[in-house]
């Protein structure tokens, strides 16, 4: 094993973690919401600057998502969605693991394999190219609002569950059969 250089901030991806605000000893600080919309700009660049730096512990770290990631990653929205959930559960499994989750790590490491997939931009393998133009969703908020307002699915009673069944669904979630 080697000794971390601390020069290095990709030596230590515990570096990388946000400082803890507030928050008490018996209470871990939450990590921060991250929703780039809803940051103001300095907030928004400051983190996606930490995102950065993580992704380049990432690539380095795990070879399989330096091949896939492109180095234009940041400049395709979805790719930079994927980007974000995965440090941000990165951050959560290692800084605040819910109370009673098992190997926070080891999920975390699953789903960072099963993400790899949707890290790749086949068109930016050798060099950038700009996202296509993005599809417009089928369906106006009109024609949403009429089909809700005139079919069985918008416009039935609720019906309601039996507690019974939603106990056993519960159960069976929170203890599933080996």
């Amino acid at each position: 094993m080697t000794d971390l250089d601390y020069d290095d901030p990709l030596s230590d991806p515990a570096d990388l973690w946000p400082e803890p605000t507030g928050g008490s000893a018996a209470a871990p600080a939450q990590p921060p919401v991250w929703v780039w919309a809803a940051m103001e700009p300095a907030d928004r660049q400051r983190r996606f600057e930490e995102v950065a730096d993580w992704v380049a512990w990432l690539t380095a770290t795990f070879p399989k998502v330096g091949q896939a990631l492109p180095g234009c990653w940041y400049k395709h929205p979805e790719v930079r969605e994927y980007v974000t959930a995965l440090y941000a559960a990165y951050v959560r499994a290692y800084l605040a693991p819910l109370p009673g989750m098992d190997a926070p790590e080891a999920v975390w490491l699953s789903h960072l394999h099963a993400m790899i997939p949707h890290l790749s931009i086949a068109k930016c393998a050798s060099g950038h190219e700009e996202p296509s133009a993005r599809v417009k969703p089928r369906g106006s908020v009109e024609d949403i609002k009429a089909y809700l307002a005139t079919d069985g699915f918008g416009t039935a009673p609720a019906a309601p569950v039996a507690p019974e069944l939603g106990a056993e669904m519960l159960a069976a979630r929170l203890e599933p059969p080996l």
